[in-house]
C-alpha cells in the first residue's frame, strides 16, 4: 500500500512542477537555478518547521467500503521516512453533522424519469438524514431555481415538499448549484445587532 501512495505523491509532485514550469514559461519568466529541474527527478525541497499538522484521510477496504473501525494503532505514519515523536490526537469524524443541499431537476427533459427522481430523493433523505443531527434543504430547478424547503432535520416535511413538485421548463443547473453553494457557505461575518 505504501508503494501506490508513494507513486501517487511523486506523480502529484511532478505534475505540480510541470504546471509551475508551464506557468512561468508562458508568462515569459525563464526558469533558472534550483527551480529548473527535470520532470524525472525533482531536485528542490521546501522546508518549514512545524510543531503540529492535521492529517485528514479516508480509509476503504478492497471493495471500496468505508472503514470506520480503525484506531491510531492501525496506522503507520512517516514524515521524511521517520515516524513522528507521537500522535497527539486521533479522532474518527464519521458522525459529524451533515448539511445537505438536495437539488432536483424539474426541467421538461426529465419528465419521463421524474417519478424515479423523486423516489430516489425520498429514499436518499430517509437513509441519510439523521433527525436532531443533520439538516437538509430542498431545491428544484427548471427555468428558475426554487427553494422548496429551507434547512430542516424534519424528513417528513422535506418528503412532503417533494410530492408537490411537477416537471416543466428548461434546466438551470448552474444557477441551482450557485444558489446551493451560497446557501451552504458559512457566514463569515454575521451582522451585528442593531443598537
Amino acid at each position: 500500500m505504501r508503494a501506490p501512495l508513494s507513486c501517487f505523491l511523486r506523480g502529484l509532485t511532478l505534475l505540480a512542477i510541470a504546471l509551475a514550469q508551464e506557468y512561468l514559461t508562458a508568462g515569459g519568466v525563464p526558469l533558472t537555478g534550483h527551480a529548473a529541474t527535470s520532470l524525472e527527478e525533482p531536485s528542490f525541497c521546501i522546508t518549514k518547521q512545524v510543531d503540529e499538522v492535521n492529517l485528514v484521510f479516508t480509509v476503504t477496504d478492497s471493495k471500496r467500503r468505508l472503514r470506520g473501525d480503525l484506531s491510531s494503532a492501525d496506522f503507520l505514519l512517516f514524515d521524511n521516512h521517520r515516524p513522528p515523536e507521537k500522535i497527539r490526537y486521533f479522532q474518527q469524524q464519521s458522525s459529524l453533522p451533515l448539511q445537505i443541499a438536495l437539488l432536483i431537476d424539474a426541467g421538461s427533459s426529465i419528465t419521463g424519469r421524474f417519478g424515479f427522481e423523486k423516489k430516489a430523493a425520498d429514499v436518499f433523505l430517509k437513509k441519510m438524514l439523521r433527525p436532531g443531527v443533520d439538516q437538509a434543504f430542498l431545491v428544484a430547478f427548471n427555468d428558475e431555481v426554487h427553494l422548496l424547503h429551507d434547512f430542516t432535520d424534519n424528513v417528513l416535511a422535506l418528503r412532503e415538499s417533494l410530492k408537490v413538485l411537477k416537471p416543466g421548463g428548461d434546466t438551470a443547473l448552474y444557477d441551482a448549484i450557485v444558489f446551493a453553494a451560497e446557501k451552504l457557505r458559512p457566514i463569515r461575518n454575521p451582522p451585528s445587532p442593531a443598537a
